[in-house]
């Protein structure tokens, strides 16, 4: 290590990045352009501000830029990837998807974005306004029937949390917005959640993206743009700024940690502070000398650094003539507090080369920093010739950097100041250091096995080049090290190859010729392991005249190849690894856009004419080719599902074999699509049909089935009404019998059962009253009588396996003991999140609050209780479906009479569940407690089941909170959790310990 440079334990280690910035699609490409003094700003010609829906009118104004740093290809998204269907991509916010992206791309080049990584990890990001939504989305009559999935897409408050749920990270996710600052303010939160052992990684960044881009501005002097479209930082002539697009994160970690782990450390944070300036400047919007100085002098307290050791900042820098000399005052009164060296602290400014990026500014300047202390070269700050005058340079600490210039250390370790103020006088200071040298990787075998996989082949052939480009410009690289990167730092997806291979340049060549006597590829499609032993034995065996190590590596190889569990950590146990920053997965990205010409910009033209044209429509997109081979739907029956499906999930040819929710269906969406198909078809078909017909051809073939039954067979005994079959499985083993939750529709456990693999038959029973058409049951006890006569035709004599999820395992708890009484045998009685006697949820007092908390909880609207309860129950039901109108623009698909129905069976089974009377159960139970609480759920409902069972409470502590615990990710272990259960009882398995996730 550097002289002085010794690890503390308030340090941060940023240990992954990524960006999408004009001119720079990753941080590669982004350095390049910083080193040769890149300007990114793009200038429009009338012929695309016309297409951008400006009015020549407009543009041909004296005073009209037409400049902007755009950011290409926003369109495009890889939303088979992130699981999402073409229709919900569409009317996601282009911030939302890319953000979502580089959220995945920063994971990765840190190490974890694993399936199940251990680590608490959190994400700290804000975004610009909602221009997508504005422009594009909001004069689109087919895009605005998609209400709640809008709301979801494109409102600033779903940003971070969108990324922790299709990420599935557990630490806090937290919506950040302090306007220019944002994502600077954010660093310095997610800095502050790790140093207070909340997390033990943080993701923070920020995105901004205006829609359309192609806009220009109108100057007007002294306000915040240039009059010629570039930025002349700290210059005499700085007239402004000019606006810019982009994406930015970091991956963030305590150092001690990070050198525990041998995570790739790209820089440190030495300490930050945020504050903001109060009233004493001249104006809400201007910046201020006292904020500007006191946040950077608490930063550099925090950080115990002496300012004199700092060598370069990366200002806010916007050139205006109020902004500059105020910054450069504010940085020299902060330094000045503990030297009076001139002149050694080199300044630059990242807008000079992007524009403004509003929210990302301040996370896209720390990347500038860390990259440039990494490669130890300050980049130049472009158009600076003459200071501005009312800048005092020659008595400061500071001066511009104009050229690109090696970063010279003199014995101390670089370090660095980045500022980023926001309008309204939120301020951002962070101090960075570069990453100390650590120690190498340890020598290891001579051969080494590498390993690659990607969602598609076309995406592992990508992979497979990117890496073969990686071993050839990094001839000397460790290449045990890749293959630890490989191996334990990446995620496997089901296209896979394997190499075995001695040095990298052997590597990349084996790699880019693909020949199979050395590079085995094998795609993984089957869930029956026999069937992937038999594609082991398939394989090549190239044991002949090959080493030990060769060998051992080869059959280790082809196991992983053919979806073997292989514990790679056995693999490096006696060796100290590195994590290195390899290339990130490949996404194969398509356009998913809803145009509209003539959209206004907000905040850039508010005075300009738009011209109003044609709208774009929502498109029908292609299948992915993640899916099967396309099979066309045969028979008006097949062919009237798969259109209602594309007009429903946005995608055209759907094969009759594709599954619904592989093709990004939910729940919520299936209830609509079974509605349509009753309509159109005039038939009665179950609202849970496509839980276990999930495919074109298997629905089709049920709606056949029945129509002929009911044709030939009228009075045919079916099954009763509640019963509904989930999955079949073996049928050697008794079924599992889940029951309904308070909604009453039993689409909340498809997720579970899905994970639970086919081992077991899965019935669920749906709640009385579901169809709208029958009264509701209203005690527990009728319930329960009810649906074990009904289960009763399906296993007439125990043993009996019940679940329940919320108000579902009271049910399950009540036909247990009517089992008992009877004589039969219950061997397995699960609860999940299950309130009891004493741990209830927060109580509704009347019919009003129970419709505001169903509208919070369907729709995220909120209403005055007061105005409620000044309506009689049927006024505030009208009241109430208005509201949901206006939410989704009068949406024609919203089903009225399902919302009526769901609340009338809430209502009923929430008064059913606080009325009952649980009494001692003989039994044990198996309780699921959702790790995540909330004020209105107990915090402990477990507690209320404890004493009521003589043979003990086993309590299973589950990922996720009341409802996630039962959607994936967390439903994978909620499953495996159950799944021990049954086998328990089936004699497979003798050993169980509780583990909380």
């Amino acid at each position: 290590m550097k002289e002085q440079q010794l690890i503390k334990d308030t340090d941060i280690a940023i240990i992954g990045m990524s960006c999408r910035l004009p001119g720079a699609s990753n941080t590669d490409d982004f350095w390049k352009n910083l080193r040769d003094g890149v300007e990114s700003i793009s200038f429009f010609t009338d012929e695309e501000l016309m297409e951008s829906g400006i009015e020549p009118a407009a543009f041909k104004q004296p005073n009209y830029v037409k400049a902007g740093a755009v950011l290409p290809n926003i369109e495009l998204f890889d939303a088979p990837f992130f699981d999402f269907s073409p229709r919900e991509a569409e009317i996601t916010d282009p911030q939302h998807r890319l953000f979502l992206e580089c959220a995945w791309e920063s994971l990765e080049n840190a190490g974890y974005a694993l399936q199940d990584s251990e680590n608490v990890i959190g994400v700290f990001a804000g975004s610009g306004p909602a221009a997508y939504l504005h422009n594009n989305l909001s004069r689109n009559s087919k895009a605005l029937k998609d209400g709640f999935t809008l709301m979801i897409g494109n409102d600033r408050d779903f940003l971070p949390t969108r990324v922790s749920y299709k990420l599935n990270l557990r630490g806090l996710s937290v919506n950040v917005q302090t306007a220019c600052s944002t994502s600077l303010v954010a660093v310095h939160m997610a800095c502050q959640s790790l140093l207070n052992g909340e997390c033990d990684i943080t993701l923070a960044g920020a995105a901004s993206i205006a829609v359309p881009q192609k806009t220009g501005y109108q100057y007007e002097k002294g306000m915040i743009n240039s009059p010629d479209g570039h930025c002349r930082a700290f210059d005499a002539k700085a007239q402004g700024t000019v606006g810019g697009n982009g994406v930015g994160i970091v991956v963030l970690k305590r150092l001690e940690q990070a050198v525990v782990d041998n995570d790739h450390i790209h820089a440190l944070i030495k300490g930050s502070a945020i504050n903001n300036d109060g009233f004493l400047k001249i104006g809400y919007t201007a910046p201020g000398v006292e904020g500007q100085t006191a946040v950077i002098s608490e930063a550099l307290a925090v950080s115990d650094i002496e300012a004199e050791t700092i060598s370069y900042i990366e200002t806010h820098g916007t050139g205006t003539e109020l902004g500059d000399p105020i910054e450069i005052a504010a940085l020299t009164k902060a330094f000045q507090e503990t030297t009076e060296k001139r002149g050694f602290c080199a300044v630059g400014s990242l807008k000079t080369n992007i524009g403004h990026t509003n929210a990302v500014a301040g996370v896209a300047g720390l990347i500038k920093t860390a990259l440039a202390l990494k490669h130890q070269l300050l980049p130049p700050s472009l158009h600076f010739e003459n200071p501005n005058p009312q800048i005092d340079f020659v008595n400061s600490p500071f001066y511009v950097n104009t050229t690109l210039s090696e970063w010279k250390s003199n014995g101390m370790p670089r370090r660095a100041g980045v500022s980023s103020f926001g309008i309204g006088g939120t301020n951002a200071h962070v101090i960075l250091e570069e990453a100390p040298a650590l120690k190498p990787s340890e020598p290891s075998r001579s051969w080494q096995l590498l390993t690659l996989s990607a969602k598609t082949l076309s995406a592992l052939d990508t992979a497979t080049a990117n890496l073969v480009k990686y071993l050839t410009q990094h001839p000397n690289v460790n290449l045990a090290d890749v293959a630890y990167t490989l191996h334990c730092r990446r995620r496997s997806f089901r296209h896979r190859r394997m190499l075995v291979c001695q040095t990298a340049l052997d590597a990349a060549a084996k790699l880019n010729s693909l020949d199979p006597e050395f590079v085995l590829t094998h795609f993984l499609p089957a869930e029956n392991m026999a069937e992937e032993q038999e594609a082991l034995s398939s394989l090549p065996r190239p044991d002949n005249g090959q080493s030990e190590p060769e060998i051992m590596l080869n059959r280790l190889g082809r196991e992983w190849l053919v979806g073997g569990a292989v514990d790679w950590s056995e693999l490096y146990a006696d060796e100290r690894r590195l994590c290195l920053p390899l290339p990130t997965y490949p996404f194969e990205r398509q356009r998913y856009w809803i145009g509209a010409s003539g959209n206004r910009q907000p905040g850039r033209a508010e005075s300009l004419s738009i011209k109003s044209e044609k709208i774009e429509t929502a498109t029908l997109h292609s299948r992915s080719n993640m899916l099967k081979s396309y099979v066309a739907p045969s028979g008006r029956i097949e062919q009237t599902i798969a259109d209602i499906w594309s007009n429903a999930l946005g995608i055209k040819q759907i094969s009759v074999h594709d599954d619904f929710f592989d093709l990004g269906g939910d729940s919520l969406i299936a209830v609509q699509v079974i509605a349509r198909l009753k309509e159109t078809l005039r038939i009665d078909l179950d609202a849970h049909s496509l839980l276990n017909k999930s495919t074109i051809a298997a629905l089709a073939e049920l709606i056949e089935d029945e129509a002929q039954k009911t044709a030939t067979q009228p009075a045919q005994q079916a099954l009763p009404s509640c019963l509904v079959p989930i999955q079949t499985g073996n049928t050697l083993a008794p079924p599992l019998f889940l029951m309904h939750p308070v909604g009453g529709h039993i689409y909340f456990y498809r997720d579970m059962v899905e994970q639970l693999g086919d081992a077991y038959t899965v019935y669920g029973l749906q709640a009385l009253g579901v169809d709208g058409k029958t009264e509701p049951l209203t005690l527990v006890e009728e319930m329960a009588a009810h649906y074990i006569e009904a289960l009763r035709i399906i296993q007439p004599e125990g043993p009996y396996f019940l679940g329940g999820a919320s108000f579902g395992g009271t049910l399950a708890f009540e036909m247990a003991q009517q089992f008992n009484a009877m004589g039969q045998q219950v061997d397995l009685l699960a609860l999940m999140d299950t309130p009891g006697p004493g741990h209830m949820p927060v109580e509704f007092n009347d019919d009003a609050e129970i419709l505001a908390y169903m509208l919070k909880l369907g729709y995220d609207i909120t209403v005055s209780l007061e105005e409620l309860r000044r309506l009689e129950f049927e006024e505030q039901f009208d009241y109430c479906i208005k509201q949901i109108a206006m939410k989704n623009k009068e949406n024609p698909d919203i089903d009225l009479t399902h919302f009526r129905t769901v609340l009338k069976l809430f209502k009923t089974n929430s008064k059913a569940m606080r009325d009952y009377t649980p009494e001692i159960y003989p039994g044990k139970i198996h309780f699921f407690r959702a790790k995540e609480r909330d004020a209105f759920l107990p915090q402990n409902p477990e507690l209320a089941w404890i004493d009521l069972a003589l043979e003990g409470t086993e309590t299973h502590v589950i990922p996720g909170n009341h409802i996630t615990m039962t959607t994936l990710p967390n439903a994978g272990i909620l499953a495996h959790r159950l799944k021990i259960c049954l086998d328990q009882n089936q004699g497979l398995v003798n050993n169980f310990t509780n583990e909380e996730f």
